[in-house]
């Protein structure tokens, strides 16, 4: 064990930190609770630097510890003769700070306590002595960096010795310059290929492989340097996207949740952090468990807190992360529509066509602001993002049509409301328009960029909400015309519209299309066999 004592009197007291009962007994305490069972014996070292800024370029000092003493009261460290060390007390009291910030302990507008107690060496070595690597060669990092700007990936990667030499070049102990290096492989293991060929495959699985080797070895060098662990974190994400293993998810989550306390860009990790746990979240193996509910509520508080947050960023933090409030704002909303609000359809289908009764919860005064809310974010997307989708612009995400869809989606489930209240239709046919008109534009949008030849996904998906307003809007040819061509995806739906027609014949026909391997199959037969009895 190490000891770190920050001294007040570090150039008067030079045999033995004394603290009586005192503020900075308590803080001790708090930290460190059983430093009351503490021996000479369990510790290696002391480090002594003075706690004055005057001091900061002073030298700290480092000795034996010759005696402990300690008790609920107070707290005696004896040390023998102290060595000076090249290190100043303003660079180790920062290292110290970065220390304690990184365990999580540190609340906000706080200091480490007097004396801190540190168990893992390398901790220590840090603190004392900075970081491990140095800059080896000064034209050699401004050459990766020219690199960096030419995004020449490769060029960087050949730049350096191979996987099985880099540990052994000087380049093993230079930080700045081995960063360049894993920033490079990661971007050639993880660039997207068309159809590639076995070779393509192998490279990428190599790049890897010696990425890992890098930025573990970054870590290594720099232990309290967040740069290096959000760049670990987020390649450990990204490859859970696609793989889900359980090892880059636990691995992605402790990093995260290091960094969502140490980092400085503490928005930034945040939203990875509740993206990553988002993915988690909505694998099938998790989605449908009894502990999922709880969950999705901690992803929704986690998505809250980073939305709050934005407003106290200073303004240059604001303009470095709006692209993420964005995404932010979007996934809130997005996670509502998609797991609490998409069932006012099937729930209106089930009152009107068996009778049912409808959950209380959907249409309560907590539901309506749920869905105010939305809408508030919604609003605030807009307010920053392009008023019309263009060339430049559709490849956003979110882009111009995800969000009009999801405005169009949350206005459709405010109408839901006073339906299933049997309200009057004067209550709800206005909402229903104005889900129907912003569709409609949507359409419009989409309809003139198609004709201008840009490329992208065209939102057909929107055909399906849109014949639930028109159904309600009572415009019933319309409202059939949207299933014309109807993906297989579609036909639960058309088969429950066809049925409140009562056109039960052509509604099980519908129906028995749905292939077997389709999510409603199993739906659309229990929906078949109810609607059999009515013929």
């Amino acid at each position: 064990m190490y000891l770190l004592i920050s001294d007040h009197y570090a150039f008067e007291n030079e045999r033995q930190f004394f603290s009586c009962p005192s503020s900075w007994l308590d803080e001790v305490k708090t930290a460190f609770p059983d430093y009351v069972k503490i021996s000479v014996n369990d510790i290696d070292e002391v480090l002594v630097y003075s706690s004055w800024k005057a001091d900061d370029g002073c030298c700290i000092r480092t000795a034996e510890c010759t005696g402990y003493t300690a008790d609920d009261r107070t707290l005696r460290i004896d040390y023998g003769e102290l060595q000076e060390s090249e290190e100043t007390s303003g660079k180790v009291r920062k290292r110290r700070y970065q220390y304690y910030k990184n365990t999580g302990k540190l609340k906000d507008n706080s200091y480490p306590p007097a004396v801190i107690f540190i168990e893992d060496i390398k901790d220590y070595k840090y603190i004392k002595n900075g970081n491990t690597g140095t800059v080896i060669n000064e034209t050699a990092l401004q050459r990766l960096t020219d690199m960096m700007g030419k995004s020449d990936w490769i060029g960087i990667v050949r730049y350096f010795p191979r996987i099985n030499e880099i540990d052994k070049s000087d380049y093993w102990n230079d930080p700045q310059c081995l960063a360049k290096l894993s920033y490079a492989l990661n971007k050639l293991a993880t660039r997207g290929l068309t159809k590639p060929t076995q070779e393509d495959l192998r490279r990428q699985k190599e790049n890897e492989t010696y990425f890992f080797k890098v930025i573990e070895r970054c870590i290594e060098l720099e232990p309290f340097s967040s740069m290096h662990k959000s760049t670990l974190a987020y390649y450990l994400y990204d490859r859970y996207k696609k793989d889900n293993s359980p090892e880059d998810f636990d691995r992605a989550k402790d990093l995260y949740e290091n960094l969502i306390v140490s980092s400085s860009d503490k928005f930034k990790e945040l939203y990875r952090y509740t993206n990553l746990q988002r993915k988690n979240y909505e694998l099938p193996a998790n989605k449908y468990t009894p502990e999922s509910y709880k969950e999705f509520g901690n992803i929704i508080a986690q998505y809250s807190e980073l939305i709050e947050s934005y407003d106290e960023l200073s303004d240059e933090k604001k303009k470095a992360n709006k692209n993420n409030y964005i995404k932010g704002l979007y996934q809130y909303v997005s996670l509502f529509c998609d797991e609490r609000f998409k069932r006012y359809w099937d729930i209106y289908f089930d009152v009107v066509e068996s009778n049912a009764s409808y959950p209380a919860y959907m249409v309560d005064e907590e539901r309506i602001q749920l869905l105010n809310r939305c809408s508030d974010y919604l609003d605030r997307i807009i307010a920053l993002t392009p008023v019309k989708p263009d060339f430049n612009n559709i490849k956003y995400k979110p882009n111009y049509f995800d969000i009009q869809y999801r405005v169009a989606l949350i206005e459709q489930y405010k109408g839901f409301i006073p339906v299933l209240r049997r309200k009057a239709k004067d209550e709800y046919l206005p909402i229903f328009e104005k889900s129907r008109d912003v569709i409609d534009g949507l359409l419009i949008e989409a309809e003139t960029l198609k004709k201008q030849g840009a490329r992208f996904l065209y939102p057909n998906y929107v055909k399906m909400p849109q014949s639930i307003n028109l159904f309600f809007l009572g415009e019933t040819d319309k409202c059939e015309r949207c299933y014309d061509r109807a993906q297989p995806w579609m036909k639960y739906q058309k088969g429950q519209m066809l049925a409140l027609f009562s056109r039960y014949a052509d509604a099980i026909s519908v129906l028995k299309e749905i292939p077997p391997n389709d999510l409603c199959h199993n739906k659309a037969q229990k929906l078949i066999e109810r609607l059999e009895r009515k013929l």
